[in-house]
């Protein structure tokens, strides 16, 4: 309950935080980020595609793991995104929907899950009350950079990020009810079961991230109740049946095709596992953490990472601080000691712990440093970054009220700041430098394509259009502009489209044909383009020539 007037304040503050954080991931979803990516495109339409047909794109009935572009996408996101478009429209807004929901949700998720830590006694803060903790961890969460770009496109992480954070709040849960609530603890066990064993099925990293937490609540659950691990073998029990479809696609199908893509299948253990060590140092790093250097603008705005500079400090902080202390007194813990430093010393096992495993699938991988494949790790840094406050604000009570409420205030000024430029440059400049990172023009140039496909508007119908390969990946844009069936598809319906790497002046001899090249023609002018599709920044990214029919 909150006991003063004061706490209510911090409640409403979080509360409007947490409001403002969902209007920053929600606004202009249709046209922020301008384009859409392959991978949007890919879910968008295999999630009608299953919809309508039961089918995927290349008419496997209810696939578990989806060929898509040969990377074997994990299904949640795709059946999920299915049931928005059903609704709602094959619109760009609706396929990123349903991401940015999760988003909202996860805000929430690790809200409750600082709380419910603190309510467990699994985390203690010395120096900082619960409402001003609740409301620091709204405000980490809700403006964070790294997870508002990742909330605003549909990255099956952010999906994967939601699963896990609500998996160990329904945990923690389990943990704080009493003995006369067991029913609903029962229920919420199993609800926290069925959260990891969705992870499963939602995004590639959950495969890696999702066993380690798990076997780490297992042990904890084990130990502290003892009397209920019965009914902890029925969950499990559960657990493995809801994975039964994973477990069967991983070993005679397509589920772990991406595992053939780490450091371990291409080295031995040994190196492999000292380049694990040196990549996941490199994740921590102020390149990577502060600039977000990496190599697509879709990953990091090329400005601000995955944190602040002031978070970061705060990180690097909890981090050694804390392995400092738990080393100091590795001894001493084997001791009685004062129930708040087992509850810090446990907080920190749990961030770090947490902050590692979500590590870890990016570490493995060849391409380092890499924001998408590390988003699970955000929840363990958000939980060191408030040990670092904690600590800061203890060295801070030895000198003077006067400089430490002029370092505070400085602090503050300085988040603040921090986060206005982050989404000022978001919303501005950064657009217009992505445009080309999320193929901005292909939807607009297939609504073009497809009035001389059909000749609809005026256009003349064409019997042929030769489109370019450029950009990667057209088919799936016409499929998804059309909303074209995967049995059409495989029957004739792109029978028009020819698709070559780089349509030249010698295509313009085709007779009633369009021709679509990319920024890049050669030999033709642009004065003979019918219409030039633009990207955000204004570049050239679509040039159309009607070819005209012989007399």
């Amino acid at each position: 309950m909150l006991k003063t007037n004061l706490d209510k304040l911090f409640l409403v503050a979080s509360i409007f935080v947490v409001l403002v954080g969902v209007f920053f991931r929600s606004i202009s979803l249709g046209s922020i980020p301008s384009g859409m990516t392959w991978d949007e495109a890919a879910i968008g339409y295999n999630g009608f595609a299953i919809w309508q047909t039961h089918r995927d794109e290349w008419l496997e009935l209810m696939p578990t793991s989806f060929r898509s572009f040969g990377d074997y996408k994990a299904p949640l996101a795709i059946y999920l995104n299915g049931l928005f478009t059903a609704v709602l429209g094959m619109k760009l807004w609706v396929v990123r929907l349903p991401f940015v929901l999760a988003s909202g949700k996860t805000i929430i998720g690790v809200i409750l899950m600082i709380w419910l830590l603190i309510k467990a006694r699994i985390i203690k803060f010395v120096r900082l009350s619960t409402p001003v903790l609740l409301l620091i961890t709204a405000v980490l969460i809700s403006f964070s950079p790294w997870h508002t770009l990742f909330s605003r496109v549909g990255f099956e992480s952010g999906l994967a990020l939601c699963q896990l954070v609500w998996a160990a709040d329904f945990w923690l849960i389990y943990l704080i009810l009493p003995p006369t609530s067991i029913k609903l603890a029962r229920v919420s066990l199993l609800g926290s079961a069925a959260l990891v064993a969705s992870s499963f099925y939602t995004y590639h990293s959950a495969k890696v991230v999702a066993p380690i937490l798990l076997l780490g609540a297992l042990i904890w659950t084990a130990k502290h109740r003892p009397h209920n691990r019965i009914f902890l073998g029925i969950v499990l029990t559960f657990l493995v049946l809801l994975l039964l479809p994973f477990l069967n696609d991983s070993l005679f199908g397509q589920g772990l095709t991406r595992a053939g893509v780490t450091v371990f299948s291409d080295y031995a253990a040994l190196t492999a596992a000292l380049i694990t060590l040196k990549n996941l140092v490199t994740h921590l790093l102020p390149g990577f953490m502060i600039w977000g250097n990496t190599d697509s603008l879709r990953h990091s705005t090329g400005l601000l990472g995955v944190l602040y500079p002031t978070e970061y400090l705060m990180l690097l902080i909890g981090l050694l601080t804390g392995i400092l202390n738990f080393l100091r007194n590795k001894i001493q813990f084997l001791k009685k000691q004062a129930q708040n430093q087992v509850n810090q010393r446990h907080g920190l096992v749990f961030g770090l712990v947490w902050l590692l495993a979500g590590l870890l699938p990016a570490a493995i991988g060849h391409e380092v440093p890499h924001p998408n494949r590390a988003l699970l790790s955000l929840p363990g840094m958000l939980i060191m970054i408030l040990f670092g406050l904690d600590i800061s604000l203890g060295w801070l009570k030895r000198y003077s009220k006067r400089f430490s409420r002029s370092v505070i205030s400085l602090f503050l000024v300085a988040q603040v700041m921090l986060i206005a430029a982050f989404f000022v440059q978001y919303f501005g400049p950064y657009q217009a430098r992505s445009s080309e990172e999320y193929l901005s023009g292909y939807l607009e140039a297939f609504e073009l394509i497809w009035q001389y496909h059909d000749g609809t508007n005026d256009k003349p119908e064409v019997d042929q259009i030769v489109m370019t390969n450029q950009y990667g990946q057209p088919y799936i844009y016409a499929l998804f502009s059309k909303q074209i069936s995967p049995i059409a598809y495989h029957n004739g319906a792109l029978v028009k489209f020819l698709f070559e790497d780089a349509p030249d002046i010698n295509d313009l001899s085709r007779e009633n044909a369009l021709i679509v090249t990319g920024a890049e023609a050669v030999g033709l002018d642009d004065s003979q383009a019918e219409e030039i599709v633009r990207d955000k920044s204004g570049e050239i990214r679509f040039r159309l020539f009607y070819t005209g029919t012989k007399q």
